[in-house]
């Protein structure tokens, strides 16, 4: 540090221009002598300063080396036998501080500040040490606490040998805990003894003799943990005994409900089914012992299981015995009287009784209706008895009855043709469907009427006439390929909607001649009109033989029918409607050579028409490898046709026939796969060879007129 001093003994004297007399030089001197001191005194000052500082300083880092072994004590990292040895590491390499300037005396004051600073932090360090030692102490202490602590969470474990098995950590608890340690391993065996009466606790929670047992130990005075549990502990432990007591009675009293209300059920379900006629099962009979015993329901139960076994065995004797059982028992009660259950098992009996007289009687009635179905004599419709057969039969032979299912529609038409009457059942179905407008409803129930009408059309001939007429003319429409909703809509509007004027006007105008011959030449005009042929000369005509060529017509004339009276009677308005109706249903295609009509046919299916398309061209690729599959290749007297069937209107695939030539003209079969099922086909316009070369032809224009584009820029 650099000491002020002004501009003391920097000045230069500067020569006097003239020569002057000094006088009273000697206070001068004296002057300059007073200034030196002054000057050696802050010098000392400085140095002082100095030293006191490096000592403080030095002070600061042994505290700092101090404050990281206590860290180093309190975290773990530092272990008791290390503080030592870390503190006279650390301040070896510490620097001592330097004191030049200072006398012999003052620099012995110093140098003795050093030593008691030093011998000041190694004394905090071993303070240090020893709570190091405390630690590691009492983590060993705590460590063997818990280990012997968790052997009494075991069942039947000895506590008195656990917790004499402490003592050898009497000297490890002193260093750890001091004069707390007896209090503390006093806790320990305390929490060890309520750990066992937890244990009990737990293990006694669903026995009420082991709660018992636990009750007595906590609270009789010779229990078990009267000197071993403090007040507090054992009144909280036996209020939870009490607890659990409480709720195993509780637990016990519902249980003892819950039995008697599934006894009485089961007991009061299994006379239901008795009572009813129906066969319980061996496992029913042994579950109904099983719930009942012990119970009050449980006499109850025998007597109903003692009523199914006297009725099995009276219809296995025959009516007289049944009749009989019943007499006895009456006359039995009468006389010597009986307790309640007794006068239900009567009943019970009595009631069995009249069923198998029922029964029997609707066995006779089911043979007369098998007899009509087997033999196919049909039943008199006039006598009431003979309905009430078929009603019965029907209800226990055709319970899954469905009239959307063609299965129960074709068991329906095989017993109603022979035995020439429909099931009540079925009428009601009937009367009820021809009132909604509902084509989910309308049309199956519709093709159900169709299918008994075209077996024995008598059979209907009891249904009221709207109800046949709206269900005939839903069955018709349906089968013409016009739309369900529209089907629907025209047949109600056609029965239940037009004035009987009109309806007078119209019937008339259908049976006129000029009618039919008009109605038949737009059929015949609508092909004309849909043939692929450029000429009229080339189209089917409707009237050469043919089954397909009379299903069109009839369907044509169906249909135009229809819609000449819902337009009053405009006959190119019905010709439009009708035309436009029947294209998505009938076409005329070549697809197995020469030009026919069909119906379903993929023009109308796909919506294609010419004389050329993409499915003749995908069909003869088809052809060919089928041919060549199974007959080697090209045969002159073998041809494969498509025909449509009833699947081609929901799946649009087609069936595939074999025509072979024979002497008397052709034999016809379905081709068979390898799967030995007759196969299918079905168009795919993208597989189309046709319209793979189309669609290729499209993107080599695409890639010309980029080209030439490019070649333009």
């Amino acid at each position: 540090m650099r000491i002020p001093t002004g501009n003391f003994g920097n000045l230069t004297p500067n020569p006097q221009p003239t020569r002057v007399n000094v006088s009273n030089s000697g206070a001068v001197g004296q002057a300059v002598e007073g200034l030196g001191k002054e000057i050696q005194q802050e010098v000392n000052a400085v140095v002082r300063a100095r030293a006191s500082e490096s000592l403080l300083d030095y002070q600061i880092k042994i505290k700092d080396v101090n404050e990281s072994i206590r860290q180093g004590v309190e975290d773990g990292s530092l272990r008791a036998d290390q503080v030592e040895k870390v503190y006279q590491d650390a301040v070896g390499k510490l620097d001592k501080p330097q004191f030049s300037g200072l006398g012999i005396a003052e620099m012995q004051t110093v140098e003795g500040g050093l030593k008691r600073y030093e011998s000041d932090g190694l004394s905090t360090a071993r303070g240090y040490a020893r709570t190091a030692l405390k630690i590691e102490a009492r983590d060993q202490v705590d460590t063997q606490l818990d280990q012997l602590g968790k052997l009494t969470n075991y069942p039947d474990a000895d506590i008195e040998k656990i917790n004499g098995m402490s003592a050898s950590l009497e000297e490890q608890g002193r260093i750890a805990y001091g004069a707390q340690w007896p209090k503390v391993r006093q806790n320990w065996v305390d929490q060890n003894w309520y750990n066992q009466a937890q244990q009990r606790f737990l293990k006694a929670s669903s026995s009420g003799a082991a709660l018992s047992q636990l009750n007595n130990d906590l609270t009789s005075e010779d229990g078990l943990y009267l000197d071993k549990l403090d007040p507090n502990t054992r009144i909280e432990l036996w209020n939870r005994v009490q607890n659990q007591q409480l709720q195993l009675q509780n637990q016990a009293r519902i249980e003892s409900a819950r039995r008697e209300a599934l006894a009485s059920r089961q007991v009061s379900e299994y006379a239901s089914l008795v009572d009813n006629g129906m066969e319980p099962t061996d496992e029913m009979r042994a579950a109904l012992s099983q719930t009942t015993r012990g119970t009050t329901s449980q006499s109850y139960a025998q007597s109903v299981l003692s009523d199914e076994l006297a009725i099995k065995q009276a219809k296995l004797e025959g009516t007289q015995a049944f009749e009989s059982l019943i007499l006895n028992q009456k006359t039995e009660l009468e006389k010597n009287g009986g307790t309640a259950d007794q006068w239900q098992s009567l009943q019970r009996r009595s009631a069995a009784f009249q069923r198998y007289q029922e029964e029997q009687n609707q066995i006779a009635v089911m043979q007369r209706v098998e007899s009509s179905i087997k033999d196919g004599v049909p039943l008199d419709p006039t006598d009431k008895n003979n309905q009430a057969a078929v009603d019965i039969w029907f209800q226990k032979n055709m319970q899954g009855f469905d009239y959307n299912d063609t299965n129960s529609i074709n068991n329906l038409s095989g017993v109603v043709r022979r035995t020439g009457i429909i099931p009540s059942q079925v009428q009601s179905m009937f009367n009820a469907g021809a009132a909604t407008k509902d084509p989910s409803i309308a049309v199956p129930m519709a093709k159900m009427f169709g299918g008994l009408f075209d077996n024995n059309p008598a059979a209907v001939a009891s249904m009221p006439a709207d109800t046949s007429a709206f269900f005939k003319s839903v069955y018709d429409y349906t089968n013409a390929g016009i739309p369900a909703d529209k089907a629907v809509d025209t047949a109600y509007t056609q029965t239940y909607q037009q004035s009987a004027g009109m309806k007078e006007i119209i019937s008339q105008k259908l049976r006129d001649k000029d009618y039919i011959k008009e109605r038949d030449g737009a059929a015949q005009k609508n092909i004309n009109e849909i043939s692929p042929s450029l000429t009229s000369f080339g189209a089917p005509a409707i009237t050469d033989p043919g089954v397909s060529n009379q299903q069109y017509l009839r369907d044509y004339r169906a249909i135009y029918d229809a819609n000449f009276s819902l337009t009053g009677g405009d006959a190119k308005r019905a010709e439009s409607i009708t035309n436009a109706q029947v294209k998505n249903v009938w076409a005329v295609t070549s697809i197995n050579g020469s030009p026919e009509v069909m119906k379903y046919a993929p023009e109308a299916a796909f919506g294609v028409s010419g004389a050329v398309n993409w499915m003749d061209s995908q069909w003869e690729k088809e052809k060919q490898e089928l041919k060549s599959k199974s007959f080697g290749g090209k045969r002159d007297d073998t041809e494969l046709l498509l025909v449509s069937d009833m699947f081609t209107a929901r799946n649009q695939d087609y069936a595939v026939m074999v025509y072979q030539k024979n002497a008397d003209g052709y034999d016809v079969r379905p081709y068979y796969g390898d799967n030995g099922l007759p196969i299918r086909f079905k168009f795919d316009q993208q597989t189309s060879p046709l319209y793979k070369a189309m669609q290729g032809i499209k993107l080599d224009r695409i890639e010309k007129a980029k080209q030439r584009r490019e070649q333009g820029e």
